[in-house]
């Protein structure tokens, strides 16, 4: 790509800064006071003259200097505010449009040819396989993660194994955070791989409606899995440094705030027996989110026993919150 043209050529600054320090100057004496050729001075003067940076005096003046008698055309230099004002005025509406042109021009490429530079779309369930070992095996210090758990029928499902790539990873004291969601607290193979992954020093915990797939080493690039809808193939892309790398950081922290954390040594078998009716009712009315006055009033009883029947239930599942004790029921299946 060529520069911009300058708004003044090197020559014709010389003829300028000579006309002002010097007076006014005929062409020849431009010429021997430059020590440059006749065409090289006379196209000088010519694009000063055109500027409004010289004025010319004499008769030949009033056109151009190429005259071989050289005439007795003087030129004097002219104030050059108003002149180089104009010209900045002109290049600025140039290059106004010139920005608008590119805005549009840039919609139309990236809407047809070029997706997010910080965005790598993967085609198939090997290429995200793997970008996730890479992924796994250039992490530094820390992985965060949220899983969805187990998606379809058990016997439909591949085998659950904790990945080669978190085993080195934690050889070289990676630390892993993962969110689950609450389905691995059903299903025993799925529960067994993340005991075992706990075993080896992952932290974990428990949400439910984890919407995604996601891990994101080191803050500084995210393989992000969505579920594809009505039996599509799922689909996959490398987040590399950017807002959305920052949204996505953002995602797991809230889930992780409000996850309850898992023990390497829950089961997933019930270990309680089941709920009556009107247990049944609490926890779904609770799970919906209604307070204690609502969830009274759909029951026909008073708050107090509402309180107190939580507070049972807590304790016969040893859930130390609200939200763990939905999390028990849901494992439990008591929802």
């Amino acid at each position: 790509m060529s520069s911009p043209k300058a708004v003044l050529s090197p020559l014709a600054r010389d003829v300028y800064r000579a006309c002002v320090m010097l007076g006014p100057m005929t062409v020849t004496q431009l010429r021997g006071q430059l020590g440059e050729g006749t065409s090289l001075v006379d196209a000088a003067v010519d694009e000063l003259l055109d500027l409004e940076l010289l004025a010319g005096e004499g008769a030949e003046a009033a056109q151009s200097p190429c005259d071989p008698t050289d005439g007795p055309a003087r030129y004097t230099a002219r104030p050059p505010r108003a002149p180089l004002g104009r010209v900045a005025e002109q290049r600025h509406r140039e290059s106004v449009r010139a920005l608008d042109l590119a805005a549009r021009l840039g919609e139309l490429w990236h809407a047809h040819r070029d997706p997010a530079p910080y965005l790598e779309f993967l085609e198939t369930d090997a290429e995200s396989s793997h970008a996730e070992a890479e992924l796994l095996d250039d992490a530094r210090d820390e992985v965060v993660a949220l899983s969805i758990g187990p998606v379809g029928e058990p016997a439909q499902r591949p085998p659950v194994e904790v990945p080669d790539g978190f085993v080195r990873a934690r050889g070289r004291g990676v630390e892993f955070r993962v969110v689950y969601g609450t389905s691995v607290l059903r299903d025993r193979a799925a529960l067994q791989a993340v005991q075992s992954s706990m075993q080896l020093g992952e932290r974990a915990r428990a949400c439910p409606d984890v919407p995604l797939n996601l891990r994101i080493a080191d803050e500084r690039r995210a393989l992000l899995v969505v579920p594809g809808r009505h039996g599509e193939r799922r689909h996959a892309l490398l987040i590399h440094p950017s807002g959305l790398l920052d949204a996505m950081l953002r995602l797991f922290a809230s889930y992780w705030r409000t996850g309850a954390p898992l023990s390497s040594t829950t089961q997933a078998a019930p270990g309680a027996p089941g709920p009556d009716r009107q247990t049944r009712e609490l926890l779904t009315h609770l799970a919906a989110g209604l307070t204690d006055e609502s969830i009274a009033r759909e029951l026909g009883v008073s708050e107090r026993t509402v309180g107190r029947r939580i507070a049972r239930l807590q304790e016969r599942l040893g859930a130390a919150s609200r939200f763990q004790l939905g999390l028990q029921a849901s494992r439990q299946g008591w929802l």
